[in-house]
Parts: structure tokens; sequence; C-alpha cells
């Protein structure tokens, strides 16, 4: 048996070099060395479920394709690989292009216009934030990893919506108080083998996980996270330490586009 493993992104690179001629005839245009970096550069930072040199030779040909369709002597560049990929992931285009945006330029002044008396808190969530867009976040983290504590009403929730909402990412959202059992763990992650519910399609990969696949780019809302079971809190741990997660029946999840906020009113009294 001979087992072929991923090319690096090195040579993924070369073997899209070898196949750009034949792809500029196939289509009659051109494809420039900034597309090729980018297909096989962003492939591999945004679609971790596939593997190169596939994903990035799909991300080229799509690009030459739809623009073969629109215009002739066209020409394959950086901007139409970041538009496929945002297609396939549903990531936005902004985020993964890492380009400066209106709606991120005046972020802090539509939250802190909600959001009253916590200035501090929104500064610190959104250094995160912008380092992460210009693009000096560690690769296999999410976003940020953000632990909300204080009594109700103090805006730990609303600030989740409010990310939520103009940073034009879902919001997800999980009461970590129906969690604090330790079979409930089945319900984020999946049934473990031999339970029921184990390898039923979809279903079978829990609600995080099947969540996550929906939704990469998202952010993750865990509300009381002290009411939870150990062992769900070891996932968490997991999830905001490594970028990824896996269920059950060994499909992986990628939080690495996500933001994850634990809140919690343990010390409020």
């Amino acid at each position: 048996r001979l087992t072929i493993d991923e090319p690096t992104p090195a040579v993924a690179k070369d073997i899209l070099r070898g196949l750009k001629d034949s792809f500029e005839e196939f289509h009659s245009g051109t494809i420039t060395e900034e597309a090729i970096e980018a297909a096989v550069d962003l492939s591999v930072r945004y679609q971790t479920d596939k593997r190169l040199p596939d994903k990035a030779i799909d991300l080229i040909d799509t690009a030459a394709a739809k623009l073969k369709i629109n215009a002739l002597g066209w020409t394959v560049r950086k901007s139409h690989i970041v538009d496929i990929i945002s297609k396939f992931t549903k990531i936005p285009a902004e985020q993964i292009g890492n380009e400066s945006t209106k709606t991120l330029v005046s972020l802090e002044d539509t939250i802190k216009t909600k959001l009253y008396g916590q200035d501090t808190v929104v500064d610190s969530v959104l250094e995160k934030i912008y380092v992460a867009r210009a693009g000096l976040k560690a690769i296999n983290k999410p976003i940020g990893n953000f632990l909300f504590l204080g009594p109700t009403g103090t805006g730990k929730t609303e600030l989740a919506r409010l990310l939520s909402k103009n940073l034009d990412m879902p919001l997800l959202k999980y009461d970590m108080s129906e969690y604090s059992e330790k079979f409930n763990v089945s319900a984020l992650l999946g049934a473990p083998p031999g339970y029921v519910g184990y390898g039923e399609g979809s279903l079978g990969g829990g609600k995080l996980i099947n969540d996550l696949s929906k939704n990469p780019h998202s952010i993750l809302l865990f509300d009381e996270v002290e009411k939870a079971h150990p062992d769900v809190t070891n996932v968490l741990l997991a999830l905001m330490d490594e970028g990824m997660i896996t269920s059950s029946n060994g499909k992986k999840a990628d939080c690495r586009n996500s933001i994850v906020i634990l809140t919690s009113n343990l010390g409020a009294a």
C-alpha cells in the first residue's frame, strides 16, 4: 500500500505554475502569479476540510470560468480568488483580503453609542479584532477568546449581539446550564460509538459541530459557563487553544475565523 501525502504549499504552487499554461489556453485568459500564491495560501488557511493541490486548482478554475463567461481577454488576480473563497466559506471578502472597511473604521463608535459604561472592555475586544483583520493573529486559534465576568445587566450578552450585528457574523448562543451533566457533552459533539444517534448523518456530529460547519465565520457565545460540566469545559478549552473541534464520529469543525465569548456571573456578589 502506498500513502500519497498532501503536498506542501510550496510544492502546490509549483504544480499550479505547471498547469498555468493549460488553464490559460483552455479558458483563453491570463492567470497572475499573485492569483497562484493566493489560491494556495488562502485555501490552506480557510478551507481546512479540503486538500492541496485540488482545493487550489478548484479556486483557479472557478475564477477563470467565471471571468470567461463575463468578458474576453480576462486576467485572474488575487481579488478574484478572494471572492471565490468568500462564496465557498461564507466568510466576508474583507476579512479574507485583510482589507480595511468603513464598517471596521466606525466599529468602535457604533458599539460605544449602544453599550454605555464599558469603554475599556470594548477597546480590549476590538483591539484583538483589529489585529486579526491585519493578518497578525495566530493562524491556529480563533480571532479572539474572551471571558466576560459581571452581574446580570452589565452588557455581556449585549456586546456579543452588537459585535454580531456590526461585523456581519452570525451569533451562535449556547446556554451552559443545559450542559451541566456529563452525558450532555454528546449534545454538543455527537453521541459516542455504541450510543443512540452515533453516525446519524449530519445530525450525528452534535449541535456545536453542525453549527460551526454551517457558519465558520461566527460569534460563539457560551452563556453562564460556570454551570457547564467539566467535560464540556475541557471541550471549550481545546476549541480555544487549537482553533479546531472534532466530533465523536471524527467530523472536524473550524473555528479559527470565529470569536469565542464565555460569560459568567461568578463572583458578582
